[in-house]
């Protein structure tokens, strides 16, 4: 034998589940509406990190390539302009993950070091003698915009909950 509801049970039940269906349904419209995509910080860390091992990896094959350019200025030029693209890659893809809050706010300082780095860079690869190169490194403010990029990396992973090691 088969448990039955009665008449005004079906009906209650019958209720609830609309009520049920619409109230999901607004939810889910609003959201289109309003464009609530709420960010999973998880996801915007994995971003991130991957963004930031592609230019480490890029990073760490500098030293021993200018090492091999012997010295020639045209050759070490080439790679800081390579360099300086990787970059400009690395920032594109900070701008393109969805980050909301503080992690926006330090996302956008980190790409504003990094601007104050590519403009180091691209004065260090348009040098055409030694003696150019070594007053534009002198001068540019590289190791401060590089320090400033540094903090400002570590915050954002920070406040995506991961941490730097």
């Amino acid at each position: 034998m088969r448990p039955s509801l009665s008449s005004a049970a079906t009906k209650v039940l019958a209720i609830l589940v609309v009520v049920a269906v619409i109230a999901v349904g607004a939810v889910v419209i609003g959201n289109l509406v309003s464009g609530n995509t709420t960010p999973n910080t998880a996801t915007s860390l994995g971003q991130v990190k991957q963004a930031d091992s592609g230019l480490a990896r890029s990073l760490g094959n500098f030293q021993p390539a200018v090492k091999k350019c012997g010295g020639q200025l045209g050759c070490v030029t080439g790679l800081v302009r390579t360099e300086a693209k990787h970059l400009e890659t690395f920032n594109s893809q900070i701008h393109r993950i969805s980050l909301t809050g503080k992690a926006a706010a330090d996302a956008a300082a980190l790409v504003a070091a990094d601007n104050a780095m590519l403009q180091d860079l691209d004065k260090l690869g348009a040098a055409t003698s030694n003696v150019q190169y070594l007053n534009v490194a002198k001068t540019a403010s590289l190791q401060q915009d590089v320090a400033t990029a540094g903090a400002a990396f570590a915050k954002l992973v920070k406040d995506l909950g991961g941490t730097i090691p």
